[in-house]
């Protein structure tokens, strides 16, 4: 055998004997029963969705509850309380197939905290006027 790592391998009938390595797990016995074929592709599965989704008239009667405290105060307040009126009724309607309760309820809460607060702004500048009034 040459020391050259590049030159060719010797014939099979000239390489030497190899000696199991110590420890080593025998490889098992090749047999003559060829293996299975995989099984033909069938019809796709069709899995169920792993997350439900949010009723997107929730999302919108949030936002717009939020936005209520920057643009256009009282009217987003109302317009939030429709929208979350409408999508409590979708989420009921859609019987579990839709999430969104959670939202809904938080733009009913901002939304009356809302007009409360402008109600009582209201109220605060009438008689604060009312008595500059009378003052006179």
């Amino acid at each position: 055998m040459s020391d050259n790592p590049y030159s060719t391998p010797p014939a099979d009938d000239e390489q030497p004997p190899r000696t199991p390595d110590v420890g080593a797990t025998p490889t098992p016995p090749q047999s003559a029963v060829p293996a299975a074929a995989p099984p033909p592709p069938g019809p796709p599965v069709a899995y169920a969705p792993t997350t439900v989704p949010t009723e997107t008239l929730a999302i919108w009667a949030f936002v717009c509850a939020i936005g209520s405290w920057v643009l256009c105060p009282v009217v987003l307040a109302i317009v939030a309380l429709v929208l979350a009126k409408q999508a409590d009724a979708a989420i009921t309607a859609a019987a579990g197939w839709k999430q969104g309760r959670g939202m809904v309820t938080a733009a009913r809460v901002i939304a009356w905290i809302h007009l409360a607060l402008a109600a009582m702004a209201v109220v605060f500048l009438v008689a604060f006027f009312v008595g500059l009034a009378i003052g006179n």
